[in-house]
C-alpha cells in the first residue's frame, strides 16, 4: 500500500497542467533539465512528516513548487503564482487511494536569479495533509 505521495505529486500535476484547461499556461516539469527555456514551472523537493489521526494514518506534505521566467521582469512570475494559488489554495485534491487531501499554500517569495539577475525565481511551498483509509 502506498503512502500516497506519489500519487499526490500526480494529483499537483493534474491540476496545473493536466486536462482541457490547465491552471498555469507555462509547462510543468518533474525534473527540469538545466537548459529548459523559461518560462516553467518545477516540481521541487517534498518533505512529510507524520499526521495520524485516530485509527487513519496520514501525512503532513509539503511540496515546494519551482516558477521560473526571464527578462528580469517579476509580472510574468508573479501572475504564474497567482494561477497556482488560486488553483490550489483552500482546496482539496483527488489522490489515488486517499482522503482528505486539503492543499494550503503557506508561502511564495521571488527573486532575482543567475548571472546579472537573468532570471526571476518564483518559490510557491504547498503543504497538503492526507489519510489513507481506516486501519482497522
Amino acid at each position: 500500500m502506498s503512502d500516497g505521495s506519489w500519487d499526490l505529486q500526480k494529483a499537483v500535476y493534474e491540476v496545473l497542467a493536466g486536462g482541457a484547461s490547465p491552471a498555469v499556461g507555462v509547462p510543468v516539469l518533474a525534473d527540469a533539465p538545466q537548459d529548459t527555456p523559461v518560462p516553467y514551472v518545477e516540481l521541487g523537493d517534498s518533505d512529510t512528516v507524520p499526521d495520524d489521526v485516530q485509527c487513519v494514518s496520514g501525512l503532513e506534505e509539503t511540496i515546494t513548487l519551482h516558477v521560473w521566467t526571464s527578462g528580469g521582469s517579476r509580472l510574468q512570475a508573479k501572475e504564474i503564482i497567482s494561477d497556482i494559488r488560486l488553483a490550489l489554495h483552500l482546496k482539496d485534491l483527488a489522490v489515488s487511494g486517499r482522503h482528505g487531501a486539503h492543499a494550503v499554500i503557506t508561502a511564495t517569495r521571488l527573486y532575482a536569479d543567475g548571472d546579472n539577475d537573468e532570471f526571476v525565481h518564483g518559490v510557491v511551498t504547498l503543504r497538503v495533509n492526507h489519510y489513507g483509509p481506516e486501519e482497522g
